[in-house]
């Protein structure tokens, strides 16, 4: 399947759902933090972790849009990486926070 025709999308399950009802919150911003590697010398690169914040409204540019009830969206770098792996993402609400499976930068 060629890469154009992949498609990026996310998934809330229904705890996730409840959570962000429940405190109010009208979408989900996935976003990306970056933190050193395991190496002292520093010659390891920055490694990846994806952070969610439930968030008022939609946000502005640069994130995406990533499912048709326009809850959950995403920095660009997360859109790419489902959308070259054709995966779906899965936002669900466990131990007090929203946790994030499918995802792999």
């Amino acid at each position: 399947m060629p890469a154009a025709a992949r498609e990026a999308r996310a998934v809330l399950t229904r705890r996730a759902g409840e959570a962000l009802d429940r405190i109010g919150a009208r979408c989900l911003l996935i976003k990306l933090e970056y933190s050193r590697g395991p190496c002292a010398d520093d010659w390891c690169p920055p490694v990846p972790r994806a952070i969610v914040e439930p968030a008022g409204g939609p946000p502005a540019d640069p994130y995406v849009r990533l499912d048709d009830a326009a809850r959950v969206y995403a920095a660009p770098a997360i859109e790419r990486a489902l959308r070259a792996r054709g995966g779906t993402l899965t936002v669900d609400f466990r131990r007090g926070k929203f946790v994030v499976r499918g995802l792999n930068l």
